[in-house]
């Protein structure tokens, strides 16, 4: 007869197995130091963020706020640029890639109104006026790690999921702002004369009906997702409006808009929980909202973080997110231009 299995060691060989780190994780550690840096599709790099000796910081300038030094190769950036840390790196690895970039000088880049420095590589991207504004990816100086965001197609199958899980969460907060903007002073001055009165939010034009309102339809905009494959999660990013006929407020057809915007994290077990969300109540020119987009999840000694681009209406931002079980908290946010 074969020999009996040890009870008592079959239970430490489990419980060491679940102990394990998930196998093949991206990780830093905490006592790295990482820069990271925007790739623009006209192949400059942005540098943005520094981890170092477990804190975040930001010590490349802002647009419009570096000095009056001429930077004619790489060996010219001066230390306060670079935090006066490890040397600036010629290679930098996009997270997400296999692909690498080559730093080869520093150059002055135009950024909305303004102008900055950057670093200027050998990617090749699309060429056009509006190129600049496409971004590639996130580029980091150190080891190639991390988890990049993968667009998806807003009526495919994980389109129509998360469409569905959002609704509620949807209506209950463009209720809720409507409610709000009605108790302000410059919407109750304009009721007495508005013509749609008791009917139509002024300016924006959303129905004050909640009936009327959900008759319309909620599409998503843009989809997001990035996977963190070896713990079996997923996190979201959607944004998704709802349209409203024009109402004539202008001499050109402008209609209303509801704007949506939310991050979601998918478990192992596949449900489904809303980290933040955000509705804005606008017009056709979306002045007011403010779209995302996710660049990538990098985990550094146990903590993951999201790296996003924000697109205001004549401005842009870049920041770093932890992600934890409660929401996102914001642990640096630099400035990448604006008029």
């Amino acid at each position: 007869m074969g020999k009996k299995c040890n009870p008592i060691l079959l239970f430490v060989i489990v419980l060491f197995i679940l102990l394990l780190p998930p196998i093949n994780e991206k990780a830093y550690s905490a006592d790295d130091s990482v820069r990271f840096a925007i790739l623009r599709a006209d192949g400059i790099l942005i540098p943005f963020a520094h981890y170092d000796n477990g804190k975040w910081n930001n010590t490349w300038p802002e647009p419009d706020t570096y000095g009056p030094e001429k930077l004619g190769s790489i060996e010219d950036i001066p230390n306060s640029y670079l935090g006066n840390s490890k040397p600036l790196q010629i290679k930098w690895h996009l997270i997400g890639s296999e692909k690498e970039v080559n730093i080869t000088k520093p150059v002055i880049f135009e950024t909305h109104c303004q102008t900055n420095w950057g670093l200027l590589t050998d990617f090749i991207g699309p060429k056009g006026k509006y190129a600049y504004a496409v971004k590639r990816g996130i580029a980091i100086d150190n080891k190639e790690t991390g988890y990049g965001a993968n667009e998806l197609e807003n009526d495919s199958g994980e389109g129509a999921r998360i469409l569905k899980f959002i609704t509620d969460s949807f209506n209950s907060l463009e209720d809720k702002g409507i409610k709000e903007e009605l108790k302000k002073e410059r919407i109750a001055d304009l009721l007495e004369y508005h013509p749609y009165i008791n009917k139509y939010l002024p300016y924006s034009g959303q129905p004050l009906s909640y009936q009327v309102r959900t008759a319309f339809p909620i599409k998503i905009k843009d989809l997001y997702m990035i996977e963190i494959a070896p713990r079996k999660e997923k996190l979201y990013y959607v944004e998704a409006t709802r349209e409203y006929p024009d109402l004539g407020y202008y001499k050109y057809p402008c209609e209303g808009i509801s704007f949506f915007k939310a991050y979601i994290k998918e478990d192992k077990h596949g449900k489904l929980s809303i980290l933040n969300k955000h509705l804005e109540l606008t017009d056709c020119d979306m002045k007011y909202a403010i779209p995302a987009t996710p660049l990538g999840i990098i985990n550094i000694g146990g903590n993951y973080y999201l790296i996003e681009e924000k697109t205001y209406y004549e401005a842009e931002d870049y920041n770093i997110l932890r992600i934890d079980d409660k929401g996102l908290n914001e642990v640096l946010s630099t400035f990448g231009g604006g008029c």
